[in-house]
């Protein structure tokens, strides 16, 4: 049973049991009850059936898409690689002031780098040509809004109740 996975609690359901439910857009997605998350084992529409496995660590193992079948592979909990109907990724890591950074990964004999702005990836190079480029929403923004929100509505609150 995986512990963790998944998009939200569950609190009515035991450990270990399968439920089904219709979501958003004709989608059909088939849970399997954890302790403290749910697992997604199936989801299907009127286009796709996508299945999912997962190991006794939670980590996802397979992943079929209309049969077609890609597997992960895992080393010390690290993703290591995936191979999607022979299409192999191999994922490279490295280790930077004790923490273990995932610098970039291979694919059809060349390797791709991710490019980072501190601990955030912000694009994916190959040969030294930015091949992907990330955005992101500003952060800090979003803590001076929630700060606003917070003065706004409990702190004033407190001052006229």
């Amino acid at each position: 049973m995986c512990r963790g996975i998944g998009r939200r609690e569950k609190e009515t359901k035991g450990c270990g049991e399968v439920w089904s439910e219709d979501y958003v857009d004709g989608w059909t997605l088939k849970w399997d009850t954890g302790y403290f998350f749910d697992t997604l084992l199936e989801a299907k529409n009127d286009e796709y059936d996508i299945k999912y496995s997962y190991d006794s660590e939670c980590n996802r193992v397979s992943k079929s898409v209309n049969g077609v079948l890609t597997q992960y592979c895992y080393e010390d909990g690290r993703l290591v690689s995936e191979n999607k109907d022979g299409d192999v990724v191999k994922y490279i890591y490295s280790s930077k002031n004790g923490t273990v950074m995932l610098d970039g990964f291979e694919y059809s004999g060349k390797k791709y780098e991710y490019v980072y702005d501190g601990m955030i990836i912000e694009g994916i190079q190959y040969d030294n040509e930015r091949v992907v480029e990330y955005e992101y929403f500003n952060v800090n923004v979003l803590l001076q809004f929630f700060y606003l929100l917070y003065y706004l509505l409990f702190a004033t609150l407190l001052v006229y109740p």
